[in-house]
């Protein structure tokens, strides 16, 4: 079983612990389909020895990766979750394998595409897992991760766009009538802006409320607009806003920072492509999202990875 130099492997100066979260999640990945060929086998035991980890944990990796109980595949895919290094160099492995087994398994391509969604991928980024034909030979990770390295995003989230329902019937009556929008692909925060982070921007804190990670308040649309400005500029990206007062106007193309329109907010709180039409933002129970004392969901990132590894597994 011939095996690959790997020397350049972005993970080899990280801890111990991460590389047994993450060989547990590859194992896991390559046990999908219950077939593991000589190439997956050479490509895994190619890491752990870059990883100064003994081949024969090979099988240990395996058999545990299908004794997983559902407690355990949730801590580990928030493990894997962790660090944005981490998740890019899952993807790359992931592609890796699928391209060297030859034949991609429906549950390996499947369980790809989520994780780059959840990466903030695009469609286009994705065509790769059915047309890639990497060879042992060919693997270049300098290369393939700034491919797929993303920009500091500050914590926002990719929502993959979709054709919706706006509005509702049974709402005021700037809601009504329903009526079908379509968004593009877009980026958003994962959490309200925070006073923190608006001081940081601003210089000062409007608040009435004071807190460092309470949502910013008693702030106006024309200061959420110097906002976005500003901290495009401190970003070194192009502000989308120009002007003042009512002849502010908005660069779509621009690469700054802007506010979410209607649609795009009512499209993401709903739950995009991903679920069943939330009734409010993020869940139809307003214990689940509604924020009473700090920013935030209390939902595991990574939830939908879990919640299809388990229906594969134990179905």
């Amino acid at each position: 079983m011939k095996k690959i130099s790997l020397a350049e492997h972005p993970l080899i100066k990280e801890g111990i612990e991460t590389k047994i979260h993450y060989l547990n999640g590859l194992a896991l990945v390559m046990n999908l389909d219950d077939k593991i060929s000589d190439s997956e086998k050479a490509f895994f035991t190619s890491l752990l020895d870059i990883f100064q980890l003994k081949d024969s944990m090979l099988d240990d990796f395996v058999n545990f990766a299908k004794q997983l109980d559902p407690e355990q595949l949730n801590e580990l895919f928030k493990e894997l979750m962790k660090s944005e290094l981490t998740k890019i160099c899952f993807i790359i492995d992931c592609k890796i394998m699928a391209a060297i087994d030859k034949m991609v398994s429906k549950e390996a391509e499947e369980l790809i595409r989520t994780f780059m969604e959840l990466l903030f991928f695009t469609e286009k980024d994705t065509e790769f897992i059915s047309s890639c034909k990497l060879s042992l030979d060919d693997i270049d990770y300098e290369k393939e991760y700034n491919r797929f390295k993303i920009d500091d995003l500050d914590g926002m989230i990719f929502v993959r766009g979709g054709t919706f329902l706006m509005g509702s019937d049974d709402g005021e009556k700037d809601e009504k009538p329903v009526h079908s929008v379509t968004v593009e692909d877009f980026y958003i925060e994962r959490y309200e802006v925070t006073q923190k982070e608006w001081k940081e921007v601003m210089g000062s804190n409007p608040s009435c409320s004071k807190g460092d990670d309470l949502p910013v308040e008693k702030i106006s649309w024309y200061d959420a607009v110097s906002f976005c400005n500003k901290k495009s500029i401190s970003k070194g990206l192009t502000p989308c806003y120009s002007g003042r007062g009512v002849d502010i106007v908005c660069d779509w193309n621009a690469n700054g920072y802007r506010l979410p329109t209607e649609a795009e907010w009512e499209y993401a709180a709903r739950g995009g492509r991903k679920t069943g039409n939330f009734i409010f933002a993020g869940s139809n129970e307003v214990d689940e999202v509604a924020c009473y004392d700090k920013i935030g969901l209390g939902r595991m990132d990574g939830a939908e990875i879990f919640n299809f590894l388990y229906n594969k597994i134990h179905d």
